[in-house]
């Protein structure tokens, strides 16, 4: 059964607290060490500890949160990747301009 938090962000750490709890919820790497969302946190699993049998080898590690306490609440699910690669050469072949500009 899915429910819907109305207000996740502030509600999540109440919802959690309380007799229904969620099985599933996610957290977000800006909500770690924040007092507000302390009980998201507290309530997670520990996805470093060896006894699930997680196999994190598959996400890069520079995008894992780690914790000070060496916990692992969350990993990521959701990416963003801003930005673009040109090959300027290609362009200076062709003779081709562009509506952006170049810089080294």
């Amino acid at each position: 059964m899915y429910t819907k938090v109305d207000d996740y962000n502030n509600m999540i750490g109440t919802v959690l607290e309380g007799n229904d709890a969620p099985d599933i919820y996610f957290n977000f790497s800006w909500m770690y060490g924040r007092d507000q969302y302390k009980a998201s946190i507290d309530h997670a699993e520990n996805l470093a500890d060896s006894a699930l049998g997680l196999d994190l080898d598959c996400i890069r590690s520079n995008i894992i949160l780690n914790t000070d306490d060496g916990t692992l609440p969350m990993v990521p699910v959701f990416s963003n990747t801003y930005g673009m690669l040109v090959n300027k050469d290609l362009f200076e072949k062709e003779e081709t301009t562009s509506i952006f500009t170049l810089t080294a």
